[in-house]
């Protein structure tokens, strides 16, 4: 494990070290344990315009192949390296610029236990920069990676700098590339790639997803015309990106997905997206059925955030349990979940009707919204939409049970689908809670008790992420529909976000489909009033709208009326059967924040027994002093007067059937004496 090693270096001058290797057959190279000590390594010189690497066999390395370190320009072109330890083509400190990478093959490329730790994960091509040149390279068999993208916040080792900042930079040229039989992933994009016109600085400003990334306009980074087969999970990976496009993609006998998007959001809507791809479940070379069908393979895997787009895709021979496209990334693992909900956007899909069983499947919390714009998914027509088949969204007139295919919902162009998250709650009680949720096709329905509890759908609890702690639900606009707590818990403070979903509603929705939602509340204790707060401005009751009906009306009005004053957050309350009315959407664009204070009492509070209102202290032992009886028996019906104070003076009491308190019960304190009694213990 202590070979030659071929080094260059001048110590950052540009060109002043000049090395050409070129066919040269290089074994038993690089010293493992020894850093630096690689078969062939350029070293901190700067630029290298007149060096180059062509056409070398480098092979039963002990430390890498090639190592690109603190040069810019360097040319690598087809080179073998085959059965080396470690990266075999290594981009250093992510510093390096304009090199390119053409024409190269690695082969069996093997962990590494001596070198970094990203070494015993190891790549064919491992990339800390990417603004340089990948085009028509070969990786053919590696313990984890083909093609890794490990962009970190600014570059390492002897190169390190805060002036430059890999995960915003542009990327060069990726064209024409191809990987398989990898232990995880041909092409992996992890974790933040985000290229833009100043890569140090912030992304956005702002809120509206249109214009907030002005200050720092994307630059778009176009991974095109690759193809990976044979890989133990994906063909293609990406995570946090910004408008990061993925063309004319192919993948086919992967064990896990063919693409996959993690993440993203980081740039406009629409502007990140995967088009003109390929996606083959298994082909007639593919090993054994079983493993395939047991892992569930998918085609497409879209993302655990808004706004993606899918386009021109293909899809062939998902058979059995695999799925075509499956609804948000890794969300079925604890430690990075989301709130679901998500919307995608959907286009010229093609299913190979003989071969794919299943177009749709919708992943752990089950909650998605697919906006198909020409129907080729959904088979519907134009503007469609499809969602998962909770009891509260289902008996629509404009939607059809397509469970098989579509693992939900499909729905006709009539249908507008948001998302709306509920969260930042108290007490804490709520922490775990089920919510459930119900559809009211009858605004003057008030009593809700004879109401079967298979007709609320259950929106379970969610810790991670996105908020932490919330719930999120789909709700057609249009609708109303009634929360509830699974314990009836009434909420202190709540908040209700309507998240924006169309972009912008008129280009792919009619705007008369941004109908408001009227969301219910029924609350189990008394409430006077409440405080309500949307998007910062406070929103009062209007009692000038008898009802909820009437509330709900205006709020249709003033779609498009001015004049009209039911925006969101407008709300009534129905005192006497502890109804609490609000519209929570509307035409209003973006993000819509509902902050709800349930208030107890506000001018008319209930009286309380006050000092002053005791005309008496008796003892829970001497009935006869506060009752019309002389002693207690099991299963009374007991009641304390407003003008008794009574102290629990007895070890034990009967067991009563009910205790009601108007006046004061103490415990444990004497009337005589300050002592203090242990153990008392009343019985209900």
């Amino acid at each position: 494990m202590y070979g030659v090693h071929i080094i260059s270096t001048s110590g950052w001058r540009n060109d002043s070290a000049v090395a050409r290797i070129s066919y040269c057959e290089i074994r038993q190279a690089g010293q493992a344990f020894q850093m630096g000590r690689y078969p062939i390594h350029y070293h901190l010189i700067g630029a290298v315009h007149k060096s180059y690497v062509l056409g070398n066999a480098i092979h039963h390395t002990y430390n890498r192949a090639v190592t690109t370190h603190g040069v810019h320009f360097l040319k690598v072109q087809k080179n073998v390296a085959y059965w080396n330890k470690g990266h075999a083509y290594f981009i250093e400190d992510g510093i390096e610029t304009n090199n390119l990478y053409e024409d190269n093959l690695a082969i069996n490329t093997i962990s590494s236990e001596s070198l970094l730790t990203t070494d015993q994960t190891p790549a064919c091509f491992w990339i800390t920069n990417p603004n340089n040149i990948w085009r028509r390279n070969r990786c053919g068999g590696s313990d984890r990676y083909g093609f890794w993208f490990d962009l970190r916040e600014h570059p390492t080792g002897a190169s390190a700098t805060t002036s430059v900042c890999p995960r915003g930079e542009r990327l060069g040229v990726f064209e024409d590339n191809e990987a398989h039989s990898t232990g995880r992933y041909a092409l992996r994009v992890f974790d933040t790639h985000i290229p833009r016109q100043y890569p140090c600085r912030g992304k956005a400003s702002g809120w509206d997803p249109h214009t907030k990334y002005d200050v720092n306009p994307p630059i778009t980074a176009n991974y095109r015309n690759f193809f990976g087969w044979k890989n133990i999970r994906n063909s293609v990976i990406a995570e946090h990106i910004g408008a990061v496009t993925f063309t004319n993609m192919v993948g086919a006998d992967n064990m896990r997905a063919c693409i996959e998007i993690s993440v993203g959001n980081e740039a406009p809507p629409r502007s990140w997206y995967v088009s003109d791809a390929w996606c083959i479940g298994q082909t007639e070379y593919s090993i054994d059925d079983s493993l395939y069908q047991s892992r569930r393979v998918m085609g497409l895997i879209t993302p655990k955030r808004d706004w993606f787009l899918a386009e021109n895709i293909r899809f062939f021979n998902y058979t059995g349990s695999m799925t075509a496209i499956e609804h948000c990334s890794h969300c079925e693992y604890n430690p990075d979940t989301d709130s679901g909900g998500r919307v995608v956007y959907v286009r010229d899909l093609s299913f190979d009707d003989a071969t794919v069983e299943h177009r749709l499947r919708y992943n752990i919390p089950y909650r998605g919204i697919f906006v198909d714009e020409d129907g080729t998914l959904s088979g519907t027509g134009t503007k469609s939409s499809l969602t998962f088949d909770y009891p509260h969204l289902m008996d629509d007139e404009d939607c059809n049970l397509s469970k098989e295919l579509h693992d939900g919902l499909v729905c006709n162009e009539n249908v507008n689908y948001k998302r709306i998250l509920v969260y930042d709650y108290r007490p804490g009680e709520f922490g775990g809670m089920d919510l459930r949720v119900l559809r009211v096709d009858d605004l003057s329905q008030t009593d809700f008790s004879a109401v079967p509890l298979e007709n609320y759908s259950k929106v379970q609890f969610r810790h991670y992420r996105n908020p932490f702690d919330h719930w999120v639900f789909v709700a057609r606009t249009g609708k109303n529909y009634k929360v509830h707590w699974a314990n009836g818990l009434d909420f202190d403070h709540m908040r209700f976000t309507r998240a924006d979903t169309m972009i912008p509603a008129e280009t792919y929705m009619d705007p008369a489909l941004e109908l408001p939602i009227m969301l219910i509340h029924n609350h189990s204790e008394f409430r006077e009033t409440w405080r309500v707060n949307a998007n910062g401005q406070s929103m009062g009751n209007d009692t000038s709208l008898a009802g909820a009906a009437a509330l709900r009306q205006c709020a249709i009005d003033s779609i498009d009326d001015e004049d009209k004053h039911c925006k969101f957050g407008n709300w009534t309350h129905d005192v006497e059967n502890q109804l609490w009315y609000a519209v929570i959407d509307g035409q209003e664009f973006g993000n819509q924040n509902l902050d709800v204070d349930s208030v107890r009492c506000d001018l008319n509070c209930p009286k309380t027994a006050g000092k002053g209102e005791i005309e008496d202290t008796v003892y829970w032992s001497r009935p006869e002093d506060w009752l019309n009886r002389t002693i207690l028996a099991e299963g009374d019906e007991v009641t304390i007067e407003r003008k008794y104070r009574v102290v629990f003076d007895v070890c034990e009491s009967e067991k009563l059937h009910d205790l009601t308190i108007i006046g004061e019960l103490r415990f444990c304190q004497s009337t005589d004496t300050d002592d203090i009694c242990s153990g008392a213990q009343a019985n209900l």
